[in-house]
């Protein structure tokens, strides 16, 4: 169980552009994660770094992520089948991150099986009524 001020805080792991948790590759002037490291791969939660604008798809597969938390000033696109992971994964959305500001497309969870969003309960009906979002209302949890 993760701490909800944890959560507010993002303090589950210290990370960075530059942690050793990431490979981080610059595609198309977006700084994009394209695979964890193989440190980063044993971790059971980790925090996307700040500044990063993409998730390539697959990056979290036959990992021992078992949490990803996207932190406040996010920017993101979640490419699809970037949660795959072959188990439950929990994915903590900051509440004051706009949908618009998280884009992902329909097969978002393509090959994922048990993927959870935990989003704050004041913008949890902003998610479930966003046009891209609203596919996954089932998968969200307000906390």
């Amino acid at each position: 169980t993760i701490a909800r001020n944890d959560l507010a805080k993002g303090s589950l792991v210290k990370c960075n552009a530059s942690n050793d948790y990431f490979e981080i590759k610059t595609v198309a002037g977006i700084k994009t994660v394209t695979a964890l490291t193989e440190e980063g791969k044993s971790q059971s939660a980790l925090v996307i770094p700040e500044g990063i604008g993409d998730i390539a798809a697959g990056v979290f597969e036959g990992t021992s992520v078992k949490a990803v938390v996207i932190t406040e000033g996010a920017k993101l696109n979640l490419s699809n089948g970037c949660f795959k992971n072959g188990g439950s994964l929990a994915v903590f959305i900051s509440g004051s991150i706009a949908p618009a500001d998280l884009t992902c497309g329909k097969s978002l969870l393509d090959g994922s099986t048990g993927v959870t969003f935990y989003i704050e309960k004041a913008a949890l009906s902003t998610y479930e009524g966003h046009y891209n979002w609203g596919n996954f209302k089932s998968n969200m949890k307000g906390i």
